[in-house]
């Protein structure tokens, strides 16, 4: 464009100062003189026109990707480094400590899996608990993980010190794919950006810091919406298949919710027109799953056999329990109104710490993940954009979610329909609120305010009676005000949510619209000054930048409040990671236990059996053989998610091959189990002796069924494990052909034995110094079986103190043998007279099935593939071209009357004079994604580069199909 800028030095003067005018006019002004005041005649300055040409900002093709990449890791080192400095100058060790579950499982769990893979031991484990299937126990934390096998690169030791950048990058992995999916939804793909860092760094996967296993599932889920968006919008075959397989195998309790979350998207997905589903397309996307399933199948099946049993799969909702939270008080069914709240708060403060319900104090499911918030938005956006879409499908879908959240049968939906409360499926309802918010930052006509408003409501509803409210905790108790535990926290995380509310108003209404030009190139001409800039949007930058500093704020308070609940990091690192404890090297086997006592805390921490690679009958663990659960239920002690036994079921020492017990030295007086004695002092711990332990393998004579084993009190039953072998009833007439029935007196035929009734210690140690004539003679064993033999006077059942399991094979003597199931979870086979070898085998289930049809999956997605390429289906886009956008039709989510509304206060087209939006509907944003306001300094938008018209923003078609890259026109 030519034109001049006049600066007039006097007289009458059709132009006012700094206005530009056509060249032509200019040309005429020049040559005619100005007068004076007294009419003397001066030449007219001319002052050069600048102009200001906007250069398109061309990214390379993954500039995004790498920006969200590299945000993602400064903001975890940002969260986890401090803490890791802490530690490294407290304890001389640079190891990221935290508190609960992630101190007693996460670190020994990788140290100890590092070590089984190194060692090539993938069959049977013998320090999981009493034992259990490597694969089967261990594919549920991390065997799936692809962070994990990044450190299997790494020896064993350095787990612990790896834990910190693992995080990071998972973090990182979880924004950078989230990127990928968020993108589609946004012509400014900085928007995207946002979104991903919200989705990475939402309360959800702060939270779980506790729970390390659940990021790589937050991280790989976008995969599966990105596989079923390409396949059906863009006729990319293969990569939903890939996504399934990635996610079964990762974690086949989560991959579980995901299915039924990926039906609910596709269902609601099917009501915008853009997505095109077809027959052939929906067939395309079931043979995928299904292809995925088999590839996925080399852990998946495995995994899943292993868990079949377990008793906390069961379990279902009845009456008006599946539509209502409900709980009992004093006998009486009532509302559970503190889950209700735990629930609703969730969406708009920064998560409570696992295990320390703050806000909805009386919770007793204090571990189930309920934590959904968005750094610096919270529910904001969402409820911004579902107000001016009301009819959109996101809108649809983003409130059928939270109407799961609240209802107890559409909850368990993603968790096979299991009555325990579990909200672990928040991460995928997050990234749904993502799309949402990040499309109403994007979309200028939607309006921030009302969805500002209802935020802040919420919250003060919630906080206020929480906070504010006199308090009485028991009849007597003194009166507190606010019913919260922790008081400095609740207002601190108050102030975090009211505060980035705050701060969110004023950058949308000060910074929205706003632009700042970046000087690329100055050239100049006689008259002329071209300024080649790019322009970058201040909103933009301001939601990015409040974004970060919410997230690194909040997220390291809430690790500082968990690490206030944490052992002591002397005693993590000196005892437990680097501890260790020397006893005699003896043939055979033996485990160890730590003292426990009814009602007494004695400072037990879980799992340093795993830290210090000693076999243990202590275990914090998730996932065991279901017979280890069944033992301990039939002998009345409870085994949930880990075997803790109390000191007082002194029987079950001898019958396990427990022969040492640890006591923390403080508490030395305490330890007064039967049959120890003091052995030595070791890492801090008392260590005593069991006088009446017994080997590995050992052979009865004498049975008895467990209907009569059941009359005996649950608290007395330990005595007798070690005097007679317990058998289902419906075997009693196979070992009786060569052993003895042993009866209780009230049923005992003539003459038939029958058991000791003196349930004393000095029954225990007769059974004991008995037993000792019947232990195997050596005991060797490996992660795929063990070898023992035994020399007999008279044929019996050689018991062994490993968990039942289809896994295990057996032969004596070489001639294959039944393996039987005995003492309610425990393996034995019949031994005749005389020596015997005893071999066990084991074998994972599901493995070598899985395997095969893995391989089957690989060949037929191969061939699947090949198919389709001969049919000549080609995608219509390359994935990572950033141009690519799907825009909302008004007609969607618009009703006639607000189509008819929406028209009449159409604005003008970009480059006329703007009037403000009518009804506080806002302006769309530009063609090239960022907001439409003029430039600062008052000056003119310059046309397009190429001197075409400019793009008034999102059309009207359900895609930007000029910007697809190949042309393509929809259809």
């Amino acid at each position: 464009m030519n034109a001049y800028s006049f600066r007039p030095c006097g007289g009458d003067f059709p132009f006012a100062a700094g206005t530009r005018i056509p060249a032509a006019a200019a040309a005429r002004r020049i040559d005619k003189p100005a007068q004076t005041a007294k009419g003397d005649e001066q030449p007219v300055t001319l002052t050069p026109t600048v102009e200001y040409e906007s250069l398109r900002d061309d990214k390379s093709t993954f500039y995004y990707y790498k920006k969200t990449l590299l945000i993602s890791l400064i903001l975890s080192f940002l969260i986890l480094a401090p803490f890791v400095i802490v530690e490294w100058i407290k304890t001389g060790s640079p190891v990221f400590l935290y508190y609960g579950d992630y101190n007693v499982q996460q670190i020994p769990f990788y140290e100890h899996c590092v070590r089984m893979v190194h060692e090539g031991n993938f069959g049977w484990d013998w320090l999981t608990d009493l034992g259990s299937n490597f694969i089967g126990s261990y594919s549920y934390y991390l065997l799936g993980s692809p962070f994990f096998w990044l450190m299997c690169l790494f020896p064993a030791f350095w787990a612990p010190y790896l834990m910190a950048p693992i995080y990071m990058l998972k973090f990182a992995t979880a924004a950078v794919i989230a990127y990928a999916y968020l993108k589609r939804f946004v012509k400014n793909k900085d928007y995207a950006v946002i979104g991903a860092l919200l989705y990475a760094f939402s309360g959800f996967q702060i939270y779980n810091i506790f729970f390390n296993q659940f990021h790589e599932v937050v991280a790989f889920f976008p995969l599966l919406l990105i596989g079923m968006e390409e396949l059906v919008q863009n006729n990319r075959r293969g990569q939903f298949a890939l996504a399934v397989a990635i996610n079964c195998m990762m974690n086949y309790f989560m991959f579980a919710g995901q299915v039924a979350f990926c039906i609910m998207y596709f269902m609601f997905r099917c009501t915008k027109r853009s997505f095109r589903i077809n027959l052939k397309n929906f067939l395309c996307l079931a043979v995928e799953a299904v292809l995925g399933v088999l590839i996925g199948s080399v852990l998946f099946l495995p995994a899943c056999l292993a868990i079949l049993d377990n008793p906390r799969l069961g379990g279902g909702y009845e009456g008006w329990r599946m539509l209502f939270y409900m709980h009992s008080v004093d006998g009486e069914q009532t509302l559970y109104t503190e889950r209700y709240v735990h629930i609703i708060e969730s969406y708009f403060f920064p998560p409570d710490i696992p295990s320390r319900v703050n806000f909805a104090y009386g919770h007793n499911e204090r571990w189930a993940s309920n934590a959904i918030w968005l750094p610096l938005f919270g529910m904001s956006g969402v409820f911004s954009y579902i107000a001016a879409r009301k009819r959109s499908w996101l809108s649809y879908f983003s409130v059928f979610l939270m109407l799961c959240s609240v209802v107890p049968l559409l909850n368990s939906s993603f968790f096979l329909l299991n009555s325990s409360y579990y909200a672990r499926w928040n991460y995928m309802m997050i990234l749904m609120f993502c799309v949402a918010t990040v499309i109403a930052l994007e979309d200028r006509r939607i309006s921030f305010k009302r969805g500002l408003i209802a935020n802040a409501v919420a919250c003060a509803v919630i906080a206020l009676p929480i906070g504010l409210r006199w308090y009485q905790e028991s009849e007597g108790s003194d009166w507190e005000l606010g019913t919260m535990p922790y008081a400095d926290r609740f207002w601190l995380y108050v102030a975090i949510a009211f505060g980035s509310l705050i701060a969110l108003h004023f950058i949308t209404k000060y910074l929205r619209g706003r632009k700042t030009r970046v000087t690329v190139s100055v050239s100049e001409t006689p008259g002329k000054r071209v300024v080649r800039c790019i322009e970058r949007s201040v909103f933009v930058n301001g939601v990015l930048i409040a974004v970060c500093v919410v997230t690194v704020l909040y997220a390291v308070l809430h690790v500082f409040h968990g690490k206030c609940h944490s052992w002591s990091s002397d005693f993590l690192v000196d005892q437990a990671i680097n501890g260790e404890v020397e006893l005699p090297e003896e043939d055979g086997f033996y485990r160890i236990d730590f003292y426990r006592k009814e009602g007494r805390f004695t400072n037990v921490f879980d799992n340093l059996g795993l830290f210090w690679q000693i076999p243990s009958v202590e275990n914090f663990h998730t996932v065991v053989p279901a017979t280890i659960m069944e033992f301990y239920q039939a002998n009345g002690i409870s085994r949930s998610v880990g075997s803790r036994v109390e000191s007082k079921y002194y029987g079950f020492k001898s019958l396990l091959s427990v022969k040492y017990s640890f006591i923390p030295t403080s508490d030395t007086k305490k330890h007064d189990t039967v049959g120890f004695e003091y052995f030595d002092t070791q890492n801090g711990f008392d260590i005593y002796e069991n006088q009446y332990y017994l080997g590995m393998g050992f052979a009865f004579d004498q049975f008895m069924v467990e209907s009569d084993y059941e009359k005996i009190a649950k608290s007395q039953r330990h005595i007798l494990f070690n005097k007679y072998l317990v058998v289902p009833d419906e075997q009693a007439e196979y070992y009786a052909t060569f052993m003895e029935r042993v009866y209780n007196a009230s049923n005992a035929p003539d003459g038939a034995p029958v058991r000791e009734t003196a349930l004393n210690k000095d029954t225990y140690f007769a059974a004991v110094e008995e037993r000792r004539n019947y232990v195997c003679d050596s005991f060797d064993y490996d992660s795929y079986g063990f070898r023992a033999t035994i020399s007999l006077d008279a044929p019996g059942m050689v018991f062994f103190s490993v968990p039942y399991d289809d896994g295990w094979s057996a032969t004596v003597n070489g001639a294959p043998v039944t393996v039987e199931k005995v003492d309610y979870g425990f393996v034995a086979v019949r031994a005749d007279a005389g020596d015997s070898e005893i071999v066990f085998s084991y074998r994972t289930p599901g493995l070598a099935a899985g395997a095969l049809l893995s391989l089957a999956g690989v060949l037929l997605l191969l061939l699947y593939l090949f198919v389709m390429r001969r049919m000549k289906v080609k995608a219509s886009y390359r994935f990572f071209r950033e141009d690519y956008y799907e825009s909302e039709s008004p007609d969607e989510y618009l009703t006639k009357r607000e189509q008819r509304r929406l028209e009449c206060a159409a604005p003008p087209a970009v480059g006329t004079d703007e009037a403000p939006p009518a009804d506080g509907v806002e302006e769309a944003p530009s063609a090239d994604g960022t907001d439409t306001a003029p430039p600062e300094n008052g000056a003119d938008e310059a046309p397009p580069a190429d001197g075409s018209a400019a793009d008034p923003g999102p059309t009207d078609a359900p895609f930007d199909t000029s910007a697809r890259g190949d042309g393509e026109q929809e259809k």
